[in-house]
């Protein structure tokens, strides 16, 4: 009999034979089994993890049970059943799984008539484990608003390495660089003078990433002037000259003081400075200098130097003297020098008047038609009165 699956059917039998039939049986009900189920359709499987992979399906049956799910691998070839699923599922996670494999799926549905056909396998290849972190993260300045970040290691399954840096302009840590496999040393530019960095990395590849290094920090300091070095120009006036080390400076400080006064006097000089000459100092005065530079408040290093302004020279030669008289005079004053002569008495036997205009000058006279004795001179030079004693043989 052609009958309809589930469905409802009442039986009752007689006996005949050529006296006639017998009276019928009592009645049974019996119900037809469901038909197969249909097999699932659009089968996918995709890697989650280094350990699991997605099961995707459509039902296509209204009959099914469940579904029967097997699975295999290039290692053996031969499908085994994984799992049994309940009625109406479309979606199963299989976990447990080794790392970087390659797996086949197929799936059918069933009923207590029986199973559907096997769907196509599919495959999926789990992901590759999760690189291992980095470590031994430093940080050096390698130039002024460059720095060398160094680490170490410890995979051979990444993908690259991402740095990333906090500092107080930015709310959280962000993507410095990014690099390739196998690095472990990388300069990056960094924006901001005179500001503490943070840095911290991590590998990477296809699975995702590792744990974090370690957080260090890095302050960027603004860079000092370089090669300092002065001289004395002239008796009370000093030169000093530097390189210019930084790119960034608002201005150069020049302080100074000297052996008598330990007050520091300080000149603010404008970006790019590379010398100054500093004047109207005393005379043979130890000085000490030092120069740095400053931008947002924060100040290089610096550098010094200390320098000694040379005592005047004024002497008079020969002496004693048989008649020709020298007076050398070395000293930074320019303008009209006066000497004037005189006897033990207090009589003025020589006055003379001289333009100085160079650092040296060497006034001569003579005292030969003056008898033996001592005679006093006197130098007028500005404000400065300068009196030496000599002898006439």
């Amino acid at each position: 009999m052609n009958l309809t699956p589930q469905k409802e059917y009442y039986f009752k039998v007689n006996a005949e034979n050529s006296g006639g039939m017998s009276t019928f049986s009592n009645t049974v009900k019996v119900l037809t089994p469901p038909s197969f189920p249909k097999i699932p359709t659009a089968l996918s499987a995709k890697a989650l993890s280094e350990n699991s992979i997605q099961l995707r399906w459509k039902d296509k049956s209204h009959n099914e049970t469940g579904f029967i799910i097997e699975r295999t691998d290039y290692s053996s070839l031969i499908f085994r059943h994984i799992a049994t699923l309940p009625t109406n599922t479309e979606v199963y996670t299989d976990t447990n799984l080794n790392s970087n494999i390659m797996y086949f799926y197929r799936i059918r549905s069933f009923n207590i008539t029986g199973q559907s056909k096997l769907t196509s396998a599919v495959q999926a290849k789990t992901l590759m484990p999760r690189p291992a972190p980095p470590s031994s993260l430093k940080a050096n300045l390698e130039s002024e608003g460059k720095a060398r970040i160094a680490w170490k290691d410890h995979s051979n399954l990444e993908t690259g390495f991402t740095l990333e840096y906090a500092n107080k302009f930015s709310n959280s840590f962000q993507v410095l660089k990014k690099v390739g496999k196998n690095i472990t040393e990388v300069v990056v530019p960094l924006q901001y003078i005179n500001v503490n960095y943070l840095f911290r990395i991590k590998a990477y590849n296809d699975t995702g990433s590792s744990k974090y290094s370690e957080t260090i920090s890095l302050f960027n300091h603004i860079y000092p002037p370089l090669l300092l070095r002065g001289k004395v120009k002239k008796h009370r006036t000093i030169l000093l000259e530097w390189k210019d080390g930084s790119q960034y400076e608002e201005n150069y400080i020049v302080e100074m003081r000297n052996s008598e006064d330990p007050k520091l006097k300080k000149i603010i000089l404008p970006p790019n400075t590379e010398r100054y000459e500093i004047g109207n100092l005393k005379e043979n005065t130890l000085y000490y200098f030092r120069v740095y530079t400053i931008k947002n408040q924060f100040t290089s290093a610096y550098v010094d130097i200390s320098l000694i302004t040379p005592r005047t020279t004024f002497v008079i030669y020969p002496n004693p003297t048989f008649g020709k008289v020298g007076i050398k005079i070395e000293d930074d004053y320019l303008g009209k020098i006066y000497v004037d002569v005189f006897n033990n008495l207090g009589k003025e036997i020589v006055a003379t008047t001289v333009e100085k205009t160079q650092l040296e000058i060497t006034i001569n006279f003579k005292l030969s038609d003056q008898p033996f004795g001592l005679y006093w001179i006197r130098v007028r030079r500005g404000s400065k009165v300068s009196i030496r004693s000599i002898i006439k043989e």
